[in-house]
């Protein structure tokens, strides 16, 4: 699974260069787990965009209808635009290094279109 991770992670660094691993380095960190500020990048509109082709999380809850920055990612020292550009991607054993590919593809095609 970490290797399928990495791959992913390696793949968004080419598809966008800004893009910030949130969290601990990628030895460090549970493998089925990638969280990835994306910028300038509002994540609530890349997520809509990959729907229903990519899943993925934007971090953030809904309390009393009110959407918030992630808790986890504010205790990390985030503020609050990065929050807002996170996306957490999981990460199982069956996934393959082509499904990556094609969630690379609609990534970047809902990035740059």
């Amino acid at each position: 699974m970490s290797k399928v991770r990495d791959y992913f992670y390696k793949g968004l660094l080419n598809v966008k260069s800004d893009i910030i691993l949130n969290g601990p380095p990628l030895a460090d960190r549970h493998i089925g787990n990638l969280n990835i500020s994306f910028g300038d990048v509002d994540a609530t509109e890349l997520l809509l965009a990959l729907q229903p082709n990519v899943c993925a999380s934007t971090g953030s809850a809904c309390s009393s209808g009110a959407i918030e920055d992630s808790h986890v990612l504010t205790s990390l020292g985030l503020s609050s635009e990065r929050c807002g550009s996170a996306l957490r991607f999981s990460f199982s054993h069956l996934n393959t290094t082509e499904e990556v590919d094609i969630a690379l593809e609609y990534i970047r095609k809902s990035l740059f279109k």
